[in-house]
């Protein structure tokens, strides 16, 4: 789309006909596997390779390798802005240039998704490289039963000079015990969950931010 150029396909053994080669997933060297390892655990790390014989793509996982397709076209100039061909950019080009590299990349965590995209633009979400699992989300971390409103007062927010049970007092140190108390609780309950949800305040729960470390 860029220059007009049509890519053949051609099987492996094939004569190339001076034709330099693009090797994707599968088909590169399974020897790039080990750059990407270094870096990342995160089956969608990649390798990118292009010396003057080859340009070559692994990823650790068919995810890794879609992620080393978008990284190499964003190095040509292309862009998904938002959804849609209207955020999409392509730009013109009667000779398509790539530098010679070996470029290696990892995700730095393993959740990469947006709120309120879940299920939504599954295509434009894979460019912007979203991915991985998906974490409960959740508006703060509720108190246990020796925290309630009635019994401190204190570790809720303090609203117009009244404290109120909407949000907690993320001030006060007995807050921090009491979240502490409830994660530990949490994971007594499922030690087999490998995350618990925690996240900004909201107004209609008792809730808290920052206070997850």
């Amino acid at each position: 789309m860029m220059s007009g150029a049509k890519l053949d396909i051609i099987a492996r053994g094939d004569d190339l006909a001076g034709r330099v080669p693009i090797y994707l997933d599968q088909a590169a060297d399974a020897g790039l596997d080990a750059a990407p390892e270094k870096v990342s655990t995160d089956q969608a790390a990649f390798t990118l390779k292009v010396d003057s014989k080859s340009v070559s793509i692994r990823g650790l996982s068919p995810e890794g390798s879609l992620f080393g397709y978008y990284e190499l076209l964003e190095q040509l100039g292309i862009r998904w802005f938002m959804p849609g061909e209207i955020g999409r950019v392509i730009p013109e080009a009667k000779t398509v240039r790539v530098k010679e590299q070996v470029t290696t990349q990892g995700p730095s965590f393993p959740a990469r998704w947006a709120a309120g995209y879940a299920g939504k633009f599954r295509t434009w979400q894979r460019r912007m490289r979203m991915g991985g699992p998906h974490f409960p989300s959740a508006h703060g971390i509720r108190m246990p039963k020796t925290h309630s409103f009635e019994e401190k007062p204190d570790c809720y927010a303090l609203i117009g000079g009244e404290r109120k049970n909407r949000q907690l007092c993320v001030s006060n140190p007995e807050t921090l015990k009491g979240a502490v108390e409830t994660v530990r609780n949490y994971f007594r309950q499922k030690p087999e969950s490998p995350w618990i949800g925690i996240g900004s305040p909201t107004t209609g729960a008792a809730s808290a931010s920052a206070i997850a470390d």
